[in-house]
């Protein structure tokens, strides 16, 4: 059975314990590997995702229906990793000169 403990602390005290839990959680994040990474991982709007491919919104739009781009929903937005985009291209070329 787990024992309650009970700490009498200052403000300071637990503002400095929780700044170093913090920290250390952000930490163990960079450390991982940069496809698991999410701190580091930018999402992108389908305006910048089709200004970045220099296409249109329709374009993007067929590119995510048809498979090409994954995409990620929150609520109604679409938002594309920009990592998976320059994966998707890379696998696009690689298919374009293997035929």
């Amino acid at each position: 059975m787990d024992k309650t403990l009970l700490v009498t602390m200052t403000r300071g005290d637990l503002k400095e314990l929780i700044e170093k839990t913090v920290k250390g959680v952000q930490e163990t994040a960079l450390k991982a590997s940069p496809s698991e990474n999410i701190l580091t991982e930018k999402l992108l709007t389908r305006t910048e995702t089709a200004k970045f491919l220099k296409v249109s919104l329709v374009t993007l739009d067929k590119w995510t229906t048809e498979g090409i781009l994954p995409c990620h929903r929150i609520g109604f937005r679409k938002l594309y990793k920009e990592n998976e985009i320059l994966e998707s291209l890379k696998a696009i070329q690689a298919n374009k000169y293997s035929r």
